[in-house]
């Protein structure tokens, strides 16, 4: 997703892509901070060939929306990182990129407690891939932590950075 300040150009658009971004200065985490997921939101300017202009680092993703909020950039978030995303702020889906996230969410085959449940609710199902054992389910368009594989029930997730 990408995230621009309310009063950014094309903040009113309803889709943008990499290249539309490429001249806009970033609001990011440091690469030390997670170097594979860095370079994972990174990619759609990457992708299209672009190399990202960082001009302001925040430890974590609330102070980087509320950066962006305050007009210092723009940045590229996953979707679960804009759920409490502050007013100043405007959410806009990116496309043309394959940037996705994988999610594994361990549970057991027989919690059937209302929390899993609901949990598990809230990731689409993606049939298309699904695979492995019945106790397996495929689920698109979650985008949290990554979870290891730990219990003998497995849910695996993805989502797009992007949105297709």
């Amino acid at each position: 997703m990408a995230v621009l300040p309310v009063d950014h150009p094309l903040a009113d658009h309803a889709t943008l892509t990499g290249p539309d971004l490429a001249d806009d200065p970033l609001v990011f985490f440091p690469r030390a901070a997670g170097s594979h997921a860095h370079d994972k939101n990174l990619r759609p300017l990457v992708e299209a060939g672009y190399r990202p202009r960082i001009v302001q680092e925040g430890n974590n993703w609330t102070t980087i929306l509320h950066l962006v909020g305050e007009g210092l950039g723009v940045t590229i978030a996953p979707r679960s990182a804009t759920f409490t995303a502050p007013q100043t702020v405007r959410i806009v889906p990116l496309t043309e990129t394959t940037a996705t996230t994988t999610v594994y969410v361990a549970h057991r085959v027989d919690d059937d407690r209302a929390l899993v449940r609901n949990f598990l609710a809230l990731l689409p199902k993606d049939d298309a891939r699904a695979s492995g054992p019945e106790d397996r389910t495929a689920y698109a368009a979650a985008d949290l932590d990554v979870v290891p594989e730990i219990t003998a029930a497995t849910t695996e997730a993805r989502s797009d950075i992007g949105s297709g």
